[in-house]
């Protein structure tokens, strides 16, 4: 999350890779699910979505550092 909010300026598109994001850990989890061999958590969709908003904040503190 962190490049692309490097990346992309504007907070519209920054919230729509986070859904995106959010999104894509949720659905690998159900994958995973459906395998015979992985497993499923809950908790890991959540770490996932953690993550996303780590990053996204990561990067609007520095930017706020920089000015």
């Amino acid at each position: 999350m962190v490049l692309f909010c490097a990346a992309y300026v504007s907070t519209r598109t920054r919230a729509i890779y986070a859904a995106g994001f959010i999104l894509m850990g949720i659905g690998i989890e159900y994958l995973q699910r459906m395998t015979g061999y992985r497993t499923f958590d809950v908790f890991d969709m959540l770490a996932n979505a953690v993550g996303v908003v780590l990053g996204w904040t990561a990067v609007f503190l520095f930017q706020k550092i920089q000015k």
